[in-house]
């Protein structure tokens, strides 16, 4: 339950020592589960209480920049605030956020910003981290549903879960074989 794996990370976050690296990632993900929860007014102070201890903690500036995107809707905060994280990290994160804040927005950005992160998050070095967000770029907007298919059936051979026959399905669905995909 949302409730208990938030209640779980704040209780984490108090077991490791104040200001560590543990401490930081347990209410970092806190953070991203008040999100989820819609309780981004909560989310917004644990970020800020991140970012104040660890001023280089890109995934907490990247929430913000999140909140900024979807509550605030200011859409140039969000976009210099990913950008920021993408001169200061190698994380393919920020490009497939800035992906998102601009699929509505601005088609030829945002296909400029998914081909990036295609480019990087493919790489052997990320190995099968970004599977689902490549899977949702490559049936959506890079219409590349052929390789969406392929990366879901490695994914199935390493990790066969209802989330990855879910993604199976809508890859097969999305190049067209509906009866497979049934």
């Amino acid at each position: 339950s949302l409730e208990n794996a938030i209640s779980h990370m704040e209780q984490a976050a108090e077991l490791a020592p104040p200001g560590s690296y543990l401490h930081q990632l347990a209410l970092s993900n806190a953070a991203d589960l008040y999100v989820h929860k819609g309780d981004l007014k909560r989310a917004t102070e644990i970020y800020k209480e991140c970012v104040k201890s660890n001023n280089s903690d890109f995934h907490s500036i990247m929430g913000l920049g999140w909140i900024s995107l979807v509550n605030d809707r200011n859409f140039l905060l969000a976009k210099r605030i990913f950008e920021f994280v993408l001169t200061h990290s190698r994380s393919p994160e920020a490009l497939f956020k800035l992906y998102q804040a601009f699929e509505a927005v601005d088609t030829s950005l945002a296909r400029k910003y998914a081909n990036q992160f295609e480019m990087i998050a493919s790489s052997a070095q990320y190995g099968r981290m970004y599977t689902k967000n490549l899977i949702e770029l490559n049936t959506g907007i890079l219409n590349n549903p052929a390789n969406a298919v392929k990366l879901a059936k490695e994914e199935i051979l390493h990790r066969g879960t209802t989330q990855t026959f879910a993604w199976l399905a809508w890859s097969l669905y999305s190049n067209g074989q509906k009866e497979e995909a049934k």
